[in-house]
Protein backbone atom coordinates (compact mmCIF):
# COMPACT_ATOMS: atom_id res chain seq x y z
CA UNK A 1 0.00 0.00 0.00
CA UNK A 2 2.79 2.42 0.90
CA UNK A 3 4.62 1.61 -2.35
CA UNK A 4 1.47 2.36 -4.34
CA UNK A 5 1.03 5.71 -2.60
CA UNK A 6 4.63 6.70 -3.27
CA UNK A 7 4.35 5.61 -6.90
CA UNK A 8 1.17 7.64 -7.43
CA UNK A 9 2.83 10.70 -5.94
CA UNK A 10 5.90 10.32 -8.16
CA UNK A 11 3.70 9.79 -11.21
CA UNK A 12 1.72 12.93 -10.41
CA UNK A 13 4.90 15.01 -10.09
CA UNK A 14 6.26 13.68 -13.38
CA UNK A 15 2.99 14.47 -15.17
CA UNK A 16 3.07 18.00 -13.75
CA UNK A 17 6.69 18.36 -14.81
CA UNK A 18 5.84 17.17 -18.33
CA UNK A 19 3.56 20.19 -18.72
CA UNK A 20 6.27 22.70 -17.78
CA UNK A 21 9.72 21.07 -18.02
CA UNK A 22 9.54 18.67 -20.94
CA UNK A 23 13.30 18.33 -21.32
CA UNK A 24 13.72 17.18 -17.70
CA UNK A 25 11.06 14.49 -18.10
CA UNK A 26 12.80 13.07 -21.17
CA UNK A 27 15.80 12.23 -18.99
CA UNK A 28 13.64 9.77 -17.00
CA UNK A 29 11.83 8.06 -19.86
CA UNK A 30 14.23 5.13 -20.36
CA UNK A 31 14.19 4.40 -16.62
CA UNK A 32 10.39 4.52 -16.54
CA UNK A 33 10.32 2.13 -19.50
CA UNK A 34 12.64 -0.30 -17.70
CA UNK A 35 10.53 -0.21 -14.54
CA UNK A 36 7.42 -0.80 -16.60
CA UNK A 37 8.84 -4.05 -17.98
CA UNK A 38 11.45 -5.24 -15.50
CA UNK A 39 10.30 -4.66 -11.94
CA UNK A 40 9.75 -7.61 -9.57
CA UNK A 41 6.57 -5.95 -8.30
CA UNK A 42 3.43 -6.24 -10.45
CA UNK A 43 1.89 -3.04 -9.09
CA UNK A 44 5.03 -1.04 -9.85
CA UNK A 45 5.21 -2.30 -13.42
CA UNK A 46 1.53 -1.55 -13.97
CA UNK A 47 1.93 1.94 -12.53
CA UNK A 48 4.90 2.74 -14.77
CA UNK A 49 3.04 1.50 -17.86
CA UNK A 50 0.14 3.77 -16.95
CA UNK A 51 2.55 6.67 -16.50
CA UNK A 52 4.05 6.10 -19.95
CA UNK A 53 0.57 6.00 -21.45
CA UNK A 54 -0.36 9.25 -19.72
CA UNK A 55 2.83 10.94 -20.91
CA UNK A 56 2.13 9.79 -24.45
CA UNK A 57 -1.39 11.23 -24.26
CA UNK A 58 0.22 14.60 -23.48
CA UNK A 59 1.99 14.43 -26.83
CA UNK A 60 5.36 13.21 -25.52
CA UNK A 61 7.12 10.61 -27.66
CA UNK A 62 7.84 7.67 -25.36
CA UNK A 63 10.43 4.94 -25.96
CA UNK A 64 9.69 1.31 -26.86
CA UNK A 65 11.49 -1.87 -25.92
CA UNK A 66 13.84 -2.85 -28.75
CA UNK A 67 14.40 -6.55 -28.06
CA UNK A 68 11.16 -8.51 -27.90
CA UNK A 69 12.95 -11.79 -27.23
CA UNK A 70 13.51 -10.95 -23.57
CA UNK A 71 16.82 -10.97 -21.69
CA UNK A 72 18.52 -13.45 -24.05
CA UNK A 73 18.73 -13.96 -27.79
CA UNK A 74 19.25 -17.70 -27.30
CA UNK A 75 16.97 -18.65 -24.42
CA UNK A 76 13.21 -18.48 -25.11
CA UNK A 77 11.53 -15.69 -23.18
CA UNK A 78 8.92 -18.04 -21.72
CA UNK A 79 11.60 -20.28 -20.24
CA UNK A 80 13.61 -17.58 -18.43
CA UNK A 81 12.69 -17.23 -14.71
CA UNK A 82 9.93 -14.64 -14.24
CA UNK A 83 10.76 -11.54 -12.22
CA UNK A 84 7.32 -11.23 -10.59
CA UNK A 85 6.51 -14.85 -9.75
CA UNK A 86 6.37 -14.57 -5.97
CA UNK A 87 6.23 -18.32 -5.36
CA UNK A 88 9.56 -19.30 -6.95
CA UNK A 89 12.87 -19.98 -5.23
CA UNK A 90 14.60 -17.25 -7.23
CA UNK A 91 12.10 -14.46 -6.50
CA UNK A 92 13.76 -13.32 -3.22
CA UNK A 93 17.02 -12.96 -5.18
CA UNK A 94 15.34 -10.74 -7.77
CA UNK A 95 13.62 -8.71 -5.07
CA UNK A 96 16.86 -8.11 -3.14
CA UNK A 97 18.74 -7.24 -6.33
CA UNK A 98 16.08 -4.66 -7.21
CA UNK A 99 16.06 -3.12 -3.74
CA UNK A 100 19.88 -2.89 -3.70
CA UNK A 101 20.54 -1.80 -7.28
CA UNK A 102 17.16 -0.44 -8.44
CA UNK A 103 17.22 -3.05 -11.22
CA UNK A 104 17.21 -6.78 -11.87
CA UNK A 105 19.74 -7.07 -14.65
CA UNK A 106 19.31 -9.52 -17.51
CA UNK A 107 22.44 -11.16 -16.17
CA UNK A 108 20.94 -11.88 -12.74
CA UNK A 109 17.62 -12.98 -14.25
CA UNK A 110 19.22 -15.58 -16.52
CA UNK A 111 21.50 -16.71 -13.71
CA UNK A 112 18.31 -17.29 -11.72
CA UNK A 113 18.06 -20.70 -13.39
CA UNK A 114 20.43 -21.71 -10.57
CA UNK A 115 19.15 -19.87 -7.47
CA UNK A 116 21.58 -21.21 -4.89
CA UNK A 117 24.55 -20.36 -7.08
CA UNK A 118 23.11 -16.92 -7.87
CA UNK A 119 22.86 -16.03 -4.17
CA UNK A 120 26.59 -16.56 -3.68
CA UNK A 121 27.48 -14.93 -6.98
CA UNK A 122 25.51 -11.75 -6.20
CA UNK A 123 27.19 -11.49 -2.80
CA UNK A 124 30.65 -11.97 -4.33
CA UNK A 125 30.05 -9.51 -7.17
CA UNK A 126 28.71 -6.90 -4.79
CA UNK A 127 31.65 -7.32 -2.41
CA UNK A 128 34.22 -7.01 -5.19
CA UNK A 129 32.78 -3.83 -6.69
CA UNK A 130 31.16 -2.16 -3.68
CA UNK A 131 32.35 -3.85 -0.49
CA UNK A 132 35.31 -3.23 1.77
CA UNK A 133 38.68 -2.61 0.17
CA UNK A 134 41.33 0.01 -0.37
CA UNK A 135 40.33 0.81 -3.96
CA UNK A 136 37.72 3.56 -4.44
CA UNK A 137 34.51 2.20 -5.96
CA UNK A 138 34.84 4.30 -9.11
CA UNK A 139 38.31 2.84 -9.71
CA UNK A 140 36.95 -0.68 -9.29
CA UNK A 141 34.22 0.03 -11.84
CA UNK A 142 36.80 1.36 -14.32
CA UNK A 143 38.99 -1.71 -13.90
CA UNK A 144 35.89 -3.84 -14.54
CA UNK A 145 35.23 -1.78 -17.68
CA UNK A 146 38.77 -2.47 -18.92
CA UNK A 147 38.34 -6.21 -18.35
CA UNK A 148 34.90 -6.34 -20.01
CA UNK A 149 36.05 -4.30 -23.00
CA UNK A 150 38.90 -6.72 -23.58
CA UNK A 151 36.29 -9.42 -24.25
CA UNK A 152 34.32 -6.94 -26.44
CA UNK A 153 31.35 -7.22 -24.07
CA UNK A 154 29.34 -4.08 -24.76
CA UNK A 155 26.53 -5.20 -22.44
CA UNK A 156 28.82 -5.18 -19.38
CA UNK A 157 30.61 -1.99 -20.39
CA UNK A 158 27.29 -0.14 -20.65
CA UNK A 159 26.26 -1.28 -17.17
CA UNK A 160 29.65 -0.49 -15.64
CA UNK A 161 29.89 2.97 -17.18
CA UNK A 162 26.68 3.87 -15.35
CA UNK A 163 28.13 2.45 -12.14
CA UNK A 164 31.41 4.33 -12.65
CA UNK A 165 29.59 7.67 -12.96
CA UNK A 166 27.27 6.90 -10.03
CA UNK A 167 30.36 6.40 -7.85
CA UNK A 168 31.66 9.83 -8.81
CA UNK A 169 34.08 8.74 -11.53
CA UNK A 170 35.57 11.34 -13.88
CA UNK A 171 33.58 11.26 -17.17
CA UNK A 172 36.72 12.02 -19.18
CA UNK A 173 38.06 8.55 -18.30
CA UNK A 174 35.18 7.11 -20.33
CA UNK A 175 36.50 8.81 -23.45
CA UNK A 176 39.40 6.38 -23.56
CA UNK A 177 42.10 4.59 -21.63
CA UNK A 178 44.56 7.34 -22.58
CA UNK A 179 42.59 9.74 -20.34
CA UNK A 180 42.86 7.52 -17.26
CA UNK A 181 45.84 7.78 -14.88
CA UNK A 182 49.07 6.16 -16.02
CA UNK A 183 48.76 3.33 -13.51
CA UNK A 184 45.56 2.15 -15.23
CA UNK A 185 47.23 2.30 -18.63
CA UNK A 186 50.07 0.17 -17.23
CA UNK A 187 47.52 -2.31 -15.86
CA UNK A 188 46.21 -2.85 -19.40
CA UNK A 189 49.16 -5.11 -20.26
CA UNK A 190 48.35 -7.53 -17.45
CA UNK A 191 44.65 -7.31 -18.34
CA UNK A 192 45.47 -8.42 -21.89
CA UNK A 193 47.59 -11.33 -20.72
CA UNK A 194 45.04 -12.55 -18.18
CA UNK A 195 42.33 -12.35 -20.83
CA UNK A 196 44.08 -14.24 -23.61
CA UNK A 197 47.19 -16.04 -22.29
CA UNK A 198 47.20 -16.18 -18.48
CA UNK A 199 49.96 -18.79 -18.54
CA UNK A 200 52.30 -16.11 -19.91
CA UNK A 201 51.98 -13.93 -16.80
CA UNK A 202 55.30 -13.69 -14.91
CA UNK A 203 56.45 -12.13 -11.62
CA UNK A 204 58.13 -9.41 -13.70
CA UNK A 205 54.75 -8.20 -14.97
CA UNK A 206 53.57 -7.76 -11.38
CA UNK A 207 56.84 -6.17 -10.25
CA UNK A 208 56.57 -3.50 -12.95
CA UNK A 209 53.21 -2.41 -11.61
CA UNK A 210 54.61 -2.02 -8.08
CA UNK A 211 57.51 0.23 -9.10
CA UNK A 212 57.81 3.84 -10.18
CA UNK A 213 56.27 7.13 -9.10
CA UNK A 214 52.76 6.22 -10.31
CA UNK A 215 52.63 2.63 -9.13
CA UNK A 216 50.10 0.37 -7.49
CA UNK A 217 50.19 -0.60 -3.84
CA UNK A 218 50.09 -4.32 -3.12
CA UNK A 219 46.57 -4.27 -1.59
CA UNK A 220 45.19 -2.20 -4.48
CA UNK A 221 46.84 -4.39 -7.11
CA UNK A 222 45.57 -7.57 -5.46
CA UNK A 223 42.04 -6.21 -5.51
CA UNK A 224 42.43 -4.97 -9.10
CA UNK A 225 43.64 -8.34 -10.38
CA UNK A 226 40.81 -10.14 -8.59
CA UNK A 227 38.27 -7.84 -10.26
CA UNK A 228 39.89 -8.40 -13.67
CA UNK A 229 39.72 -12.19 -13.35
CA UNK A 230 36.15 -12.02 -12.06
CA UNK A 231 35.03 -9.85 -14.98
CA UNK A 232 36.79 -11.97 -17.59
CA UNK A 233 34.79 -14.96 -16.38
CA UNK A 234 31.56 -12.97 -16.14
CA UNK A 235 31.77 -11.56 -19.67
CA UNK A 236 32.08 -15.05 -21.13
CA UNK A 237 28.83 -15.90 -19.33
CA UNK A 238 27.15 -12.78 -20.71
CA UNK A 239 28.27 -13.43 -24.27
CA UNK A 240 27.64 -17.16 -24.06
CA UNK A 241 24.05 -16.58 -22.91
CA UNK A 242 23.47 -13.99 -25.64
CA UNK A 243 22.17 -11.37 -23.23
CA UNK A 244 20.29 -8.47 -24.80
CA UNK A 245 21.03 -4.91 -23.74
CA UNK A 246 19.31 -3.51 -20.68
CA UNK A 247 16.15 -1.64 -21.67
CA UNK A 248 17.40 1.71 -20.39
CA UNK A 249 20.68 1.53 -22.32
CA UNK A 250 20.94 3.34 -25.66
CA UNK A 251 20.80 0.01 -27.50
CA UNK A 252 17.90 -1.35 -25.43
CA UNK A 253 15.11 0.97 -26.56
CA UNK A 254 14.03 3.03 -29.54
CA UNK A 255 11.63 5.80 -30.49
CA UNK A 256 9.08 5.45 -33.26
CA UNK A 257 7.88 2.31 -35.03
CA UNK A 258 11.17 1.06 -36.51
CA UNK A 259 13.63 -0.36 -33.95
CA UNK A 260 16.81 0.17 -35.97
CA UNK A 261 19.91 -1.32 -34.40
CA UNK A 262 23.14 0.64 -34.63
CA UNK A 263 25.86 -1.79 -35.80
CA UNK A 264 28.17 -0.45 -33.09
CA UNK A 265 25.56 -1.09 -30.40
CA UNK A 266 24.79 -4.68 -31.37
CA UNK A 267 26.41 -6.96 -28.84
CA UNK A 268 25.26 -10.33 -30.08
CA UNK A 269 26.09 -12.73 -32.85
CA UNK A 270 25.22 -10.93 -36.11
CA UNK A 271 24.47 -12.22 -39.59
CA UNK A 272 26.18 -10.29 -42.41
CA UNK A 273 23.71 -11.80 -44.88
CA UNK A 274 20.71 -10.51 -42.95
CA UNK A 275 21.49 -6.79 -42.62
CA UNK A 276 23.40 -7.33 -39.42
CA UNK A 277 20.43 -8.69 -37.47
CA UNK A 278 21.08 -11.21 -34.68
CA UNK A 279 21.38 -14.81 -35.78
CA UNK A 280 20.07 -17.60 -33.59
CA UNK A 281 21.86 -20.90 -33.09
CA UNK A 282 18.77 -22.74 -34.32
CA UNK A 283 19.13 -20.74 -37.57
CA UNK A 284 22.67 -22.06 -37.90
CA UNK A 285 21.46 -25.57 -37.12
CA UNK A 286 18.80 -25.37 -39.84
CA UNK A 287 21.44 -24.27 -42.33
CA UNK A 288 23.51 -27.23 -41.23
CA UNK A 289 20.62 -29.67 -41.79
CA UNK A 290 19.95 -28.16 -45.20
CA UNK A 291 23.56 -28.65 -46.24
CA UNK A 292 23.44 -32.17 -44.82
CA UNK A 293 20.39 -33.08 -46.90
CA UNK A 294 21.76 -31.48 -50.06
CA UNK A 295 25.20 -33.00 -49.89
CA UNK A 296 24.63 -36.11 -47.77
CA UNK A 297 27.79 -35.23 -45.84
CA UNK A 298 29.28 -37.48 -43.22
CA UNK A 299 29.22 -36.55 -39.54
CA UNK A 300 32.76 -35.13 -39.31
CA UNK A 301 32.21 -32.89 -42.31
CA UNK A 302 28.85 -31.93 -40.84
CA UNK A 303 30.60 -30.85 -37.65
CA UNK A 304 33.14 -28.85 -39.64
CA UNK A 305 30.37 -26.94 -41.42
CA UNK A 306 28.85 -26.05 -38.04
CA UNK A 307 32.24 -24.90 -36.72
CA UNK A 308 32.91 -22.78 -39.81
CA UNK A 309 29.50 -21.09 -39.57
CA UNK A 310 29.97 -20.27 -35.89
CA UNK A 311 33.48 -18.85 -36.48
CA UNK A 312 32.29 -16.82 -39.46
CA UNK A 313 29.43 -15.20 -37.54
CA UNK A 314 31.42 -14.75 -34.33
CA UNK A 315 34.37 -13.06 -36.07
CA UNK A 316 32.03 -10.69 -37.89
CA UNK A 317 30.22 -9.75 -34.70
CA UNK A 318 33.44 -9.31 -32.72
CA UNK A 319 34.83 -6.88 -35.30
CA UNK A 320 31.71 -4.74 -34.99
CA UNK A 321 31.72 -4.75 -31.19
CA UNK A 322 35.44 -3.98 -30.95
CA UNK A 323 35.00 -0.75 -32.91
CA UNK A 324 32.64 0.53 -30.20
CA UNK A 325 35.07 -0.35 -27.40
CA UNK A 326 38.42 0.37 -29.07
CA UNK A 327 39.05 3.38 -26.81
CA UNK A 328 39.31 1.05 -23.79
CA UNK A 329 41.63 -1.46 -25.47
CA UNK A 330 45.41 -1.51 -25.83
CA UNK A 331 47.22 -3.92 -28.16
CA UNK A 332 44.04 -4.85 -30.09
CA UNK A 333 45.87 -7.45 -32.19
CA UNK A 334 46.59 -9.64 -29.17
CA UNK A 335 44.27 -12.63 -29.01
CA UNK A 336 43.96 -16.18 -27.74
CA UNK A 337 45.76 -18.81 -29.80
CA UNK A 338 44.79 -22.45 -29.63
CA UNK A 339 47.89 -24.41 -28.67
CA UNK A 340 46.31 -27.86 -28.77
CA UNK A 341 43.54 -29.09 -31.01
CA UNK A 342 40.45 -29.69 -28.89
CA UNK A 343 38.14 -32.30 -30.34
CA UNK A 344 34.38 -31.93 -30.15
CA UNK A 345 34.04 -34.92 -27.84
CA UNK A 346 35.21 -32.81 -24.91
CA UNK A 347 38.55 -34.30 -23.84
CA UNK A 348 39.84 -32.81 -20.61
CA UNK A 349 43.01 -30.72 -20.62
CA UNK A 350 45.14 -29.29 -17.86
CA UNK A 351 47.49 -26.30 -17.81
CA UNK A 352 50.43 -28.39 -19.01
CA UNK A 353 48.50 -29.32 -22.16
CA UNK A 354 47.37 -25.84 -23.21
CA UNK A 355 49.71 -23.54 -21.37
CA UNK A 356 53.13 -24.46 -22.69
Amino acid sequence: LERMQVMKEISRKIIDMARTELHSVKLFLSTILRLAHRAPFIDLSAGMKTLLSNLESLGLQVPRVRFKKGPSFYIPKDVVPKLDNYSTEEYPIFKDAFLNDARVSHMVQVMGFHPRYTIHWVQTHHELLRGNGSLPRANRAYIAIMASARHHCLYMVNLLEREFLSFGGDPIWLEGLQNAPKKFQNLATVNNILCHKPWDLTPDHIACLLQGCDCWTRPDLTQALTIICHMHALTTFVLGCGLTHEIDSIAGHHYGNSPQIDPNEEDMLADPENNGNPIMFDDIYMRLLQKDEENNVIQDVNHQIFTDLIEQQSDYSARRRSSALAHYISDPDMHYEVTTEIHRYGHEFDWEDVGD
